[in-house]
């Protein structure tokens, strides 16, 4: 496989990898944190519609998508610690962004009217919860991010290792 094709998947991986993370951390926070006062409760604007984990999994999985192509592209360029830190810090200001989407479109399901970022500090946050998720899942980003990137180190030094004794053969052939 080209080594620029096999860079470009393991980014997909990573921006994959981190879309789940941050989707399934957002997830446990609605349904153990700010978000668990509406379970069980019914919409205004669609009575027939009612709050359960499943309802937030899928409004958590129609906004995820977003992250994974920007995960991706960062991850991509991602090898020097400034390029990595970027994309720890994109990471977790797109979980923010997951977490403020999500509640805001709960919030419209409900007719309260928020003004943007609000819905994050009064449906989202729950006090140690909220911040454990966030730094956890960003944690777990970086640990993903640096493993993934360090595979494709390993995968470069060997190919690079296998073409200078192929270049070496060659030259002994001649």
């Amino acid at each position: 496989m080209a080594p620029q094709l096999r860079r470009a998947g393991l980014a997909l991986l990573t921006g994959l990898a981190g879309a789940v993370m941050a989707a399934i951390t957002v997830w446990a926070n609605l349904v153990w944190g700010g978000g668990a006062g509406f379970m069980g409760s019914a919409s205004d604007q669609n009575p027939t519609l009612v709050v359960t984990p499943a309802l937030l999994a899928l409004h958590v999985a129609l906004a995820a998508p977003l992250l994974v192509l920007l995960l991706a592209i960062l991850a991509a360029f991602s090898g020097p610690w400034p390029f990595r830190l970027l994309s720890v810090l994109m990471f977790a200001a797109g979980w923010y962004w997951l977490g403020e989407t999500v509640t805001a479109r709960l919030a419209d399901d409900f007719g309260v009217a928020l003004l943007p970022g609000e819905a994050f500090e009064t449906l989202f946050w729950h006090a140690p919860l909220t911040p454990a998720l966030w730094a956890g899942a960003t944690a777990a980003y970086l640990f993903t991010l640096s493993r993934l990137m360090r595979f494709a180190q390993v995968a470069a030094i060997a190919r690079n290792r296998d073409l200078r004794q192929g270049a070496r053969a060659q030259k002994a052939r001649n």
